[in-house]
């Protein structure tokens, strides 16, 4: 993941456009019925067509290999942050009074027959996965581009912390332009981008948002 280098920068401006428009659909930023009806796959494709151009198949394929050993500890790590980082927020907006508006699959499963809730939790698989695809286009070339300038590890942080602001942003439709779940949307992206740095692998990143969004779905089936 460290060796990773972009291609040109028509294929980074490409990239980062395609990423930008399959986040966008998802999120249901255009509003138009076509589009949202294929917002739950098109930024997987996307995402990937983004990747493929900014940085060529066999680095795409590097990305995409198995963990390296010792990973899975990583990946339950990052997860039990990820939770702690949503309880914390949680606290914070109930102790200065804050409303907080119920997670997306809540709203969207609420008054759902089972079958339809099933058929969203296996939409938000691919979901999950354009989430991990189209975030890795625009965070990765950015710790590309700051690693020669500021070192690998200050770039990995700022690369980050970047990618929170984004994953913000791109949920802001998706949560009716509510902050409070937006911003704790925003800070539990941290967990997800570090497991690929400490895994070596988007995996990494993949296996923490499938566990960390699954466990919240819970209720919403119950």
């Amino acid at each position: 993941m460290d060796q990773l280098k972009i291609k040109n920068l028509r294929s980074l401006v490409i990239g980062i456009l395609l990423s930008i428009f399959g986040l966008s659909v998802e999120c249901n930023i255009y509003n138009m019925e076509f589009l949202n009806s294929i917002n739950w796959f098109l930024p997987l494709i996307t995402g990937l067509l983004a990747l493929l151009i900014i940085f060529g198949k066999n680095p795409l394929m590097q990305m995409l290999r198995p963990m390296q050993k010792g990973s899975i500890k990583v990946v339950f790590i990052l997860l039990s942050i990820s939770f702690g980082i949503t309880l914390s927020m949680l606290l914070v907006f109930i102790l200065i009074h804050i409303d907080i508006n119920p997670n997306a699959s809540k709203v969207v499963m609420d008054g759902q027959s089972t079958i339809e809730n099933m058929v969203y939790d296996f939409q938000s698989i691919f979901t999950i996965l354009g989430e991990e695809f189209s975030m890795a286009a625009l965070i990765l070339p950015i710790v590309c581009i700051l690693t020669n300038k500021i070192g690998n590890h200050n770039a990995w942080i700022i690369a980050n912390i970047l990618g929170c602001l984004f994953f913000f942003v791109f949920h802001l439709p998706a949560f009716g332009f509510s902050y409070t779940s937006a911003i704790i949307v925003g800070l539990t992206r941290y967990p997800f981008t570090l497991a690929w740095k400490k895994t070596d692998s988007l995996r990494g990143g993949i296996y923490v948002h499938l566990l960390y969004d699954g466990i919240l779905m819970i209720p919403s089936l119950i």
